[in-house]
């Protein structure tokens, strides 16, 4: 099934593969095309419209029983550190994922009718909860391809919200739904959230109908958090972690907005979810509270594994329990934090450098908007951690200031040795920043000591990304 505007893309994906119908659904307000009826033409006979299809069939559900165990989808990885996989994702993994999100969003438990359909049972602190059942209207512009879109738009159903389909992203457009819609839950990835911050007149536009944001899809600096709850007085701003082999989320901060919140921290399990922190050299042990490690995850959401990688299932999906390839830690309380991909960590002279906590600290410089760090091969030394900055545009900055910058905040060892301004951070269809991109970047090089014209004295992005210091 696709929207007309992608088709012809679609139509060269799938020759030669055995596609039996393709149903071209109808445009929107919020998702405009030309001539659908032209588009289902590209697939022979296999293409219909979505009209064509339905015409003539019985209004009634037909009466048949899916076994749990069967795929709904082959849901594919972000690919920011390779090539993406398909994970196959069961049917019950959507449903127990969708039960979980929905009852620890909005304060209920689930139940059964008397024809075995799935109810909510709302607890008394319900009304504290960021999706009061039956009253909430969501507004979701995250790929419905995508984990977050899937389960969001599922739980959503669930809980009986409103559901506003955005469309295509543009900041202005989308903060003005928030208000006309008087929208009470916004989901997204870091990007919306970095876009939005940086829109002009955020801080003039009555959003106070808001009373949940939630941040998810990849980690966002708690810098960014701390201006969404400015922006958003009186939403409780929740950042979760999942993954696509989980079939989204594994863990969320509270709910409500008087919960436990702890800014960096990724929340606690979900609902008969576990999380163990285990050695990466050792999977059998558990390292000390506290302490890094791999995160492993089980529960309901833990898909089967992948399609047609047998080797690389029996590796992450071991007796149950998803190796997630994330480095973690839990704190006293079960917050989990996490500090980036276990691919994503460089060693520096034999030291460990984990990339998010030096993007957390560049994004609050005020003259960064956005940053991603990666590492690059030094034989001498290992691995350098290089900097990828998005300058705010309402001040320029220098190489050496936000070198300075990091550097006071950190053990020696942990310096960002390299700064490179660039134009806009590459990312995939879902938001996510892709650090296999930014090493390739990060090998190519440049004269150490000369930026850019103009870039290191007035933060203008340069869109080559190329290089601009070395510390």
């Amino acid at each position: 099934m696709t929207h007309p505007q992608p088709a012809p893309v679609l139509a060269e994906a799938i020759e030669g593969l055995p596609v039996r119908l393709v149903v071209i659904v109808p445009p929107s307000e919020s998702a405009p095309a030309d001539r659908p009826d032209d588009r289902a033409k590209l697939f022979g006979r296999a293409g219909t419209t979505l009209e064509a299809l339905v015409a003539g069939q019985s209004t009634h559900p037909p009466d048949v029983l899916v076994p749990t165990d069967s795929v709904a989808q082959y849901g594919y990885t972000g690919g920011t550190t390779g090539a993406p996989k398909g994970v196959r994702i069961l049917h019950r993994n959507i449903v127990g994922n969708t039960i979980q999100v929905a009852c620890w969003r909005s304060g209920a438990l689930p139940g059964l009718d008397s024809e075995g359909g799935v109810v909510l049972n709302p607890l008394e602190t319900s009304a504290d909860y960021a999706l009061p059942l039956g009253s909430c209207t969501a507004l979701c512009v995250s790929p419905l391809f995508h984990a977050l879109g899937l389960i969001s738009l599922n739980f959503f159903l669930l809980c009986g919200a409103t559901t506003i389909l955005n469309g295509r992203f543009d900041a202005q457009s989308y903060l003005e739904q928030v208000e006309r819609h008087r929208i009470t839950y916004i989901p997204g990835a870091p990007a919306l959230w970095h876009a939005l911050l940086a829109t002009p007149g955020i801080r003039t536009r009555d959003l106070g109908s808001v009373k949940a944001v939630v941040s998810g899809g990849a980690p966002i600096d708690t810098y960014s958090l701390e201006k969404l709850t400015e922006v958003f007085p009186n939403a409780a701003v929740i950042e979760g972690y999942g993954l696509t082999e989980a079939t989204a989320t594994v863990s969320s901060g509270p709910s409500a907005k008087a919960g436990l919140h702890k800014p960096g921290s990724q929340g606690v399990p979900l609902f008969d979810t576990e999380l163990e922190i285990r050695d990466p050299l050792r999977p059998g042990r558990k390292v000390p509270r506290g302490e890094r490690g791999e995160i492993w995850a089980r529960g309901p959401q833990v898909a089967s594994g992948y399609l047609g990688r047998p080797e690389e299932t029996a590796a992450q999906f071991v007796d149950g329990w998803l190796c997630t390839g994330d480095i973690g830690h839990l704190d006293e309380d079960g917050f989990l934090y996490v500090s980036g991909r276990s691919k994503d960590m460089l060693i520096y002279k034999g030291y460990n450098v984990y990339p998010r906590e030096l993007e957390d600290i560049l994004g609050g410089h005020p003259a960064v908007l956005q940053a991603s760090v990666v590492g690059r091969e030094v034989p001498a030394v290992g691995e350098i951690p290089v900097a990828f900055v998005v300058p705010a545009s309402e001040r320029g900055t220098s190489a050496e200031e936000l070198m300075e910058y990091v550097a006071e905040r950190v053990t020696p060892y942990k310096r960002i040795k390299e700064i490179r301004f660039v134009a806009a951070l590459p990312l995939s269809p879902a938001g996510k920043v892709l650090k296999s991109e930014l090493r390739r970047l990060a090998r190519t090089t440049g004269d150490p000591g000369t930026p850019p014209s103009g870039t290191q004295e007035t933060g203008t992005p340069d869109a080559a990304g190329k290089q601009v210091r070395h510390a």
